[in-house]
């Protein structure tokens, strides 16, 4: 009997389908359609094809990357204030540094530092330092947020930078890769005065006070 492989968006033609055949020299053999060779191809190269009883995720949505992202804000300043801290504000531009490195080791699959992060900060910080997690085999973003969360605070160097005093302001940047990894950064920077978006002439801020950890 043949089975429908591709129809049309309104499921009104079957485009492809295949069916079993037997030879008594072969036994069963797969028998395709004119078009059913050419829609495999197209879904394997879209990657919409999956193994038996697997069903493909979808990528988490720009929302649902922003909400995982609030999340992680909330955690770390949930920790700042239960030492009695002041929580950190959270910035755009600091939170478009840290998404864009997470972009760029999911990119890569690549778990280093941004070397130039501190580069790239809105002008005017006067202490700066980042951490970054990475996490795979997770049932959810918000379980990955707080397994990255939970292993932070468990380093010595990563949960100083989270509850430094003199930090006053923080970005968090989430990626998910392909393959389903989780790439978290967080950014942090203190500030004296407001902060001012720099212009297209303005330079890179040199400044030695610098933590990587």
């Amino acid at each position: 009997m043949p089975v429908d492989i591709a129809k049309t968006a309104d499921h009104s033609r079957v485009l492809a389908q295949v069916k079993w055949g037997h030879n008594d020299a072969i036994g069963c053999y797969l028998v395709l359609n004119d078009n059913a060779l050419a829609a495999l191809q197209a879904a394997a190269q879209a990657g919409l094809t999956t193994q038996p009883g697997e069903e493909k995720e979808a990528a988490p949505s720009v929302a649902e990357i922003a909400a995982a992202e609030a999340e992680m804000v909330a955690l770390v300043n949930g920790l700042r204030e239960s030492l009695g801290l002041a929580p950190l504000v959270h910035h755009p531009s600091i939170g478009a540094v840290a998404r864009g490195w997470s972009r760029t080791m999911a990119a890569e699959d690549d778990f280093r530092h941004n070397p130039n992060y501190a580069q790239q900060y809105p002008p005017g910080w006067a202490l700066a330092g980042e951490n970054a997690s990475r996490q795979s085999g997770f049932s959810s973003l918000s379980g990955a947020v707080q397994r990255s969360f939970d292993g932070l605070a468990d380093s010595p160097g990563h949960y100083q930078n989270m509850v430094n005093p003199q930090f006053t302001h923080l970005g968090v940047g989430i990626a998910v890769d392909e393959g389903g990894g989780f790439w978290l950064t967080q950014n942090f920077a203190r500030y004296t005065s407001a902060i001012v978006e720099p212009t297209a002439t303005s330079s890179p801020q040199q400044n030695p006070s610098v933590r990587l950890t």
